[in-house]
């Protein structure tokens, strides 16, 4: 009984996710970020990030110039041309930010593990990832940071890594300690490419 009111769940999520998607306002998001109960965020071609509503079908152009969003526990974290910068996004057609992180580099990537963000950034001769903590959204804090290799093309974590890739290698961090992140593992790539 359990297993298939697991299944239904899964399925019902799977069809509103559908619906959301087939929308023309949705699809012309370069990327689906978040979908809730009544709101898909998401990034235009043309930048911005935007939320759609569900019961209207509108976009609403609430969180500017952003680069990439990530939402989460109500906020949205978003990248912008100030840095990082943090919604709150309880009323979404009003949302009100919380505060800025100012950060060095282009940023290319953004994860949010509550109450930390990982931001990753790029100059032209390295790559580097703050964590931020927002324990205190109005107060974020740089917890730690770390130089990575210059050509990150994708990155992931979980609770106590991060693992990026180069074309020539995957790397893992331990980021149990967010003030001491330390390389626990090169991984060349060369050996599992085909021919």
């Amino acid at each position: 009984m359990l297993v298939a009111a697991i299944v239904i769940s899964l399925i019902g999520s799977f069809r509103e996710y559908q619906v959301a998607v087939a929308r023309p306002e949705v699809q012309n998001l370069v990327s689906l970020v978040s979908v809730d109960a009544d709101t898909v965020y998401g990034v235009r071609r043309e930048g911005g990030a935007v939320a759609v509503r569900g019961h209207t079908g509108i976009p609403v152009d609430v969180l500017g110039d952003a680069k990439m969003v990530r939402v989460a526990g109500g906020r949205a974290y978003t990248v912008c041309r100030e840095g990082l910068k943090i919604f709150s996004v309880t009323d979404v057609e009003h949302p009100q930010v919380v505060s800025v992180y100012p950060v060095k580099g282009e940023a290319f990537d953004l994860q949010v593990a509550p109450p930390y963000v990982y931001l990753f950034t790029r100059s032209n001769t390295t790559s580097s990832v703050y964590i931020v903590s927002t324990e205190n959204p109005s107060d974020p804090y740089k917890a730690g940071q770390a130089v990575l290799p210059p050509n990150i093309v994708s990155t992931s974590l979980n609770e106590h890594r991060i693992y990026a890739t180069t074309p020539d290698a995957a790397y893992i961090y331990s980021i149990e300690e967010k003030s001491s992140i330390a390389l626990v593992a090169e991984i060349p790539l060369g050996m599992v490419r085909g021919r």
